[in-house]
């Protein structure tokens, strides 16, 4: 007897020869094979398994899987890899061989072959054994690693270029990808510059905040505040004093608290604030947070409750950075619905200490009176490019009204306590934007006296919501005072085909024609294409029911976009062509 076999147990070496095993034999032999692998005598414990294997044949398919763990240890994979093949054939519902051959493939790096193996394992065992999770498993941790991770095949300069345009919602949705993507991303201070909280479905305490605010760095330059931050009346101070660099508040839908305000001193940078038309400000609180921020450029309040200005009070020396000032309005009716004293917006006092503004816009407020300011400061103003003035009531002063700087004036709805407002005001010479939709018939001759200084000059007309005059229209054409207009709104109007027709002669450089809610048919609409062909690109016709869909075909079939829907009553949302 050599070597080996001395070394090996006296239970191995007296079953050597014998031909067959009964069942306690096989249990006992096993035993001794596993006591050989724990002392790591592998080579012994290898001729231990074969023994058994050959002389017991009903011996389970466990031992043949330690026989090629056995393999695994000494560094013969290919002899492991067939006991593998060999579990499988013998057992094809038995988890167990697919997992050991899945091992060893991945062992010898054929990752695919792996791959198939525990596929084919899936795809054969019933769903019901509790092991076949075990084979998802690593199928599927297979699979993820074949799959390349953006964050490690891209160079790390095209990553950060890449995430700079997702807004912050998606940057906190990629940081759940994965626990790397997490680390990651947090190595990035740029990324949360723009903290929005405008989508939180659940209410956010301050520590939640502040974690944000540590992964910037100090780098916030806009914030959004949500509904539910708004509760932690914390929140906007601790924004304010630890966010240097803030240059943009969002003031979303709900009561603006006072810590708001109490916060805004500390925003030193701050340039822009927008208070939406959900959060109700009173007008003497927006002269307080003016004064507060001096060096503001755009502020927005979208809804204002009358109730004294306060200027001297608040606002001591000139705002002379503010370029851009917003207010609404909560009121419908400017003049019955609040003692005119809160209800009368001094324009003289916003001009006088906002020397610089740029745009007003102003909606449902009553302009001051000639008695208590007189109005020369307003009309001299050299700055102010946009004036905004939408359902308000101008109480007319005598001489100059408006400034001469103005570009873009919207009187939508406007209203003047004797008169139309157009025949007291002296008209801007550099007008480029012009709406006067929903106002009272304007007198021809008044008209034309705005648009003379203003000839070839003007780009967009809003005259939506007036009466049907053709001789009107004709005759301003005639003048040439629409052969610069591009853009002409007619919306919700009384004009008819003639009229359409006849006005469309006199705009040679038409690009958008918007007849929304008007009475024209399809021979108006054939007649004005054919007159502005080659100029005209875009036709606004919803809620024209006297069209027909075939007018609207023959229309686009000439390169023109056109929008066409009208209010389906039954269906409760708007037909369109392709509805028939």
């Amino acid at each position: 007897m050599d070597g080996d076999e001395e070394s090996m147990p006296d239970a191995i070496r007296d079953r050597k020869d014998t031909a067959d095993c009964s069942l306690g034999d096989w249990k006992s032999l096993h035993d001794e094979c596993r006591k050989l692998f724990r002392v790591e005598r592998f080579e012994d414990a290898i001729k231990c398994f074969t023994l058994i294997l050959k002389t017991c044949p009903d011996a389970p398919l466990m031992v043949r899987d330690h026989r090629a763990a056995t393999y695994i240890k000494v560094g013969d994979l290919t002899a492991a890899l067939r006991d593998g093949r060999k579990m499988i054939q013998e057992a094809e519902q038995d988890c167990m061989g697919y997992l050991r051959t899945g091992r060893i493939l991945k062992l010898m790096g054929q990752q695919n072959q792996a791959m198939k193996i525990y596929k084919l394992g899936i795809d054969k065992i019933p769903w019901t054994v509790p092991d076949r999770k075990l084979l998802r498993i690593q199928h599927a941790r297979l699979v993820y690693k074949k799959r390349n991770d953006p964050l490690r095949a891209l160079p790390l300069e095209l990553i950060e270029m890449t995430l700079k345009y997702l807004d912050f919602t998606e940057v906190v949705q990629l940081r759940q990808v994965s626990k790397s993507w997490q680390q990651f991303i947090d190595t990035f201070p740029n990324l949360w510059s723009h903290l929005d909280f405008s989508n939180a479905r659940r209410p956010m305490a301050l520590s939640t905040v502040r974690k944000y605010v540590d992964r910037s760095k100090g780098k916030v330059t806009r914030v959004s505040l949500g509904r539910f931050v708004l509760r932690e009346q914390k929140v906007p101070h601790y924004i304010a004093s630890h966010c240097q660099e803030l240059q943009e508040l969002r003031v979303p839908e709900g009561y603006v608290p006072q810590s708001v305000f109490n916060a805004a001193p500390y925003a030193s940078k701050l340039k822009t604030l927008i208070v939406t038309s959900q959060s109700r400000i009173a007008s003497w609180r927006v002269m307080q947070v003016l004064s507060l921020c001096p060096n503001l450029e755009t502020a927005k309040f979208s809804t204002v409750t009358p109730s004294g200005w306060r200027f001297n009070e608040h606002i001591n020396s000139p705002l002379l950075n503010l370029r851009s000032l917003t207010m609404k309005s909560s009121l419908r009716n400017p003049r019955r619905s609040h003692p005119q004293d809160q209800t009368i917006i001094p324009l003289n006092e916003f001009i006088c200490r906002m020397p610089n503004l740029r745009e007003l816009s102003l909606s449902q407020w009553a302009m001051e009176k000639v008695d208590p300011f007189p109005v020369q400061y307003f009309s001299t103003s050299q700055t102010l490019e946009t004036l905004i003035m939408r359902g308000c009531h101008v109480y007319a002063p005598p001489g100059p009204f408006l400034p001469s700087s103005l570009r873009y004036l919207d009187m939508e709805r406007c209203t003047s306590e004797n008169a139309s407002p157009m025949e007291w005001n002296a008209p801007p010479t550099e007008l480029v934007w012009l709406s006067i939709a929903g106002m009272v018939v304007i007198p021809l001759d008044t008209f034309i006296k705005w648009l003379e200084p203003n000839k070839g000059k003007l780009r967009y007309i809003d005259a939506s919501g007036i009466p049907d005059n053709r001789h009107y229209w004709k005759a301003l054409g005639e003048m040439g005072f629409l052969a610069g207009v591009e853009e002409l709104k007619f919306n919700s109007s009384e004009l008819s085909d003639k009229t359409i027709v006849a006005l469309s002669t006199k705009l040679p450089v038409l690009k958008k024609l918007h007849l929304k809610h008007t009475m024209i048919t399809g021979v108006g609409l054939k007649a004005v294409v054919t007159k502005l062909q080659g100029t005209l690109e875009f036709l606004d016709l919803d809620g024209c029911n006297r069209m027909g869909f075939d007018a609207v075909e023959w229309a686009r079939n000439k390169g023109i976009k056109v929008s066409f829907t009208f209010a389906d009553v039954k269906k409760r949302r708007r037909r369109t062509l392709e509805d028939y």
